[in-house]
Order: structure tokens, then sequence, then C-alpha cells
């Protein structure tokens, strides 16, 4: 397996969904529902969409301009743990 940069945030919060967003921009992957402004939607294709309502961006169409895009769980084993989950243990 290739060393990545990448960073895993660990959410504190309960969910009944393992599902995770990587953010492009700053190569962060999070939790669905770790953060306050996350809204995860089906559209009328029976997709689930992504949708950041603090900043507007989300992953609906696919499209790689998207600013986030969803991971595969089996994709996030070997990933970095965000240094900011080790501050608040």
């Amino acid at each position: 397996m290739a060393t990545t940069s990448r960073t895993v945030q660990r959410g504190r919060s309960m969910s009944l969904t393992d599902i995770y967003i990587r953010d492009k921009d700053c190569d962060i992957i999070r939790k669905v529902g770790d953060d306050k402004h996350d809204q995860l939607t089906i559209n009328k294709d029976g997709q689930l969409q992504y949708y950041n309502l603090q900043n507007g961006c989300g992953c609906r169409t696919g499209d790689p301009s998207e600013t986030y895009e969803f991971v595969p769980n089996e994709d996030l084993w070997g990933y970095n743990i965000d240094p900011r989950e080790e501050a608040h243990p």
C-alpha cells in the first residue's frame, strides 16, 4: 500500500451510519454527521448526496470539480488520524 498524507478525523458523535467524505481542498477525511453543517439527501434517482450547509459545497453529481467526495470505508485503513483528534482525548 502506498504511503499517503491524507488525514482522517475521528468524531465524537454517535451515528448509525459509517459514511465518510473527503474535503478535496484540505485532504481531510471525516465521518458525515460529525459537523453540524452536514446534510445527506437522496435525489429523485435514489442517489445519496452530501451537502455542507455552511459553505454551500458538496458532492451531488459526481463531477470531479466538486469540493467533497464520498470515501469507501475500506479506503480509510492506513490513513493518518487528524492531529486535532489527539489534542482532545
